[in-house]
């Protein structure tokens, strides 16, 4: 099994479903069977039951992958896809590759659901993707001589140089910072062995993931660790402008995503919010998929984890 990713969301159906790729293939896109289930109007109970039912139609690594009990299972967790609650319910946590995907719609066996994977296969499967990196940038400590017998290296790599050549139009369109689009190549040629000499980029305010701003405002959940996914609804909730988020990339137990950090003057956005909302302890949230829920939360101020 290649490495799965998450790489934000995106729109199938007019249902907003998390992008996943890896697993099946590096890059082939994948996805979980809870959104099949909702796109499809149908109890996910019952699609797991028919795949369970059928399973020897199904192969391992090629056409489902079992989630339950992975590290990418906490890693949607962590991102308010799913909750703890549902994971420990849930027996299987499938994910399926298009091959898959059209062995479910087989075993679903009715017209409308053939309609549904025609738009999905061009809402979803067949969608060519840009992609948005950062965190790096070229200096002028670089050897521009070293730049190019780095070049001559992966001339006979026509894939990779083509795929540069695509990627390169796509940075400028969404307005990446050149010392974004460096890193971004320095990451696309580094999974072809070749080591670009690009420095790390030292941001010039510090930034602050989820669990960071959970433990420096105080915000935890009942077992008393950071409670991520509430600071998350909070910040849902407020005015953050675009200069105090970045998105960046992050690596969890061998996983690859893109994730938001906010910058300093969030936390005391947070801070005030609770002050004005008289520190609640049921914080409504709304799940990437659009689902409503609650975070429960405890404070440290309440003498938890001092």
């Amino acid at each position: 099994m290649s490495r799965l990713m998450l790489k934000g969301t995106t729109t199938v159906c007019g249902i907003e479903i998390p992008k996943i790729a890896g697993g099946f293939g590096e890059d082939k896109k994948a996805m979980l069977v809870k959104d099949i289930a909702e796109i499809h109007n149908k109890p996910l109970y019952k699609v797991n039951q028919l795949i369970n039912d059928n399973i020897k139609r199904f192969k391992e690594n090629i056409d489902i992958i079992d989630l339950k009990g992975s590290d990418f299972a906490i890693l949607l967790k962590d991102s308010g896809i799913f909750t703890q609650g549902s994971i420990n319910a849930s027996k299987n946590i499938y994910l399926v590759s298009e091959r898959g995907y059209a062995k479910l719609i087989k075993i679903f066996d009715d017209n409308a659901a053939w309609d549904k994977y025609d738009r999905l296969l061009d809402e979803y499967f067949e969608v060519k993707e840009s992609v948005k990196e950062t965190g790096a940038y070229i200096t002028d400590k670089v050897d521009p001589q070293m730049l190019r017998e780095k070049a001559d290296r992966i001339e006979s790599m026509n894939v990779l140089n083509e795929t540069v050549k695509i990627l390169l139009p796509v940075f400028d369109e969404v307005g990446l910072k050149p010392q974004f689009k460096a890193l971004a190549m320095k990451q696309i040629y580094r999974k072809a062995g070749v080591e670009l000499p690009i420095e790390e980029l030292k941001a010039e305010n510090e930034l602050y993931d989820l669990e960071n701003i959970a433990k420096r405002v105080g915000i935890l959940s009942k077992s008393s660790k950071p409670h991520s996914q509430a600071v998350k609804a909070i910040i849902d909730k407020l005015d953050i402008t675009d200069d105090e988020k970045q998105l960046v990339n992050f690596e969890k137990n061998g996983h690859m995503g893109t994730t938001y950090q906010y910058s300093k003057s969030v936390i005391n956005k947070v801070k005030q919010w609770l002050i004005d909302n008289n520190h609640p302890h049921k914080i409504p949230a709304t799940t990437a998929t659009g689902k409503n829920r609650t975070c429960s939360v405890i404070y440290q101020s309440e003498g938890v984890l001092q």
